[in-house]
């Protein structure tokens, strides 16, 4: 498979530390399981990945053999990592399966005060957007929150990962 990467200068290093680990696709299960993650299709400035499916048209539903499995993917797809690799990517109207599925695998560790953090960001920050006179229902993470998951799973690149959600109503 090839694509082109869209990688300015700021981001280089990264991306030659991070192209060649293996990808989410590695740990998803191909089977239904009770470990599910639900993530809206059409990205606006930030991605969230969901325990809770939400009210929208479209989302992708993924699956893991484990809840740890999961939960890592929970961190990782809620961080800015995953935003800045959708545009990297592709960064079009809409996410594909195949870039979720190509999102490198960094090495952290579970956080589960995070992940609780992020479990009770999903009831408390919903958003709601209009599109074709439906609403469409979304999760929008609160900044200090987003700070948080990058410093736990990205330190290095935690300061500016951050810095692409700037032109959004997240930096409010």
């Amino acid at each position: 498979e090839s694509f082109f990467p869209k990688v300015s200068k700021d981001y280089k290093k990264l991306y030659m530390n991070v192209k060649n680990l293996g990808t989410l696709g590695d740990i998803c299960s191909s089977k239904t399981t009770k470990y599910s993650l639900h993530v809206p299709s059409a990205p606006r400035y930030f991605i969230p990945a969901l325990k809770k499916p939400v009210q929208r048209a479209s989302q992708k539903t993924l699956y893991f053999r484990t809840s740890e499995d999961r939960d890592y993917a929970y961190l990782l797809i809620n961080s800015s990592f995953m935003y800045w690799w959708w545009r990297v990517r592709d960064g079009g109207m809409t996410l594909s399966l195949e870039t979720i599925n190509s999102l490198p695998l960094l090495e952290f560790k579970i956080d589960p005060e995070i992940v609780s953090a992020l479990e009770k960001s999903e009831k408390t920050n919903k958003v709601y957007k209009q599109n074709a006179g439906a609403a469409q229902e979304n999760v929008k993470h609160s900044k200090d929150l987003m700070i948080r998951i990058n410093q736990s799973i990205i330190p290095d690149y935690a300061d500016l990962l951050i810095t692409l959600h700037e032109n959004s109503e997240l930096s409010k």
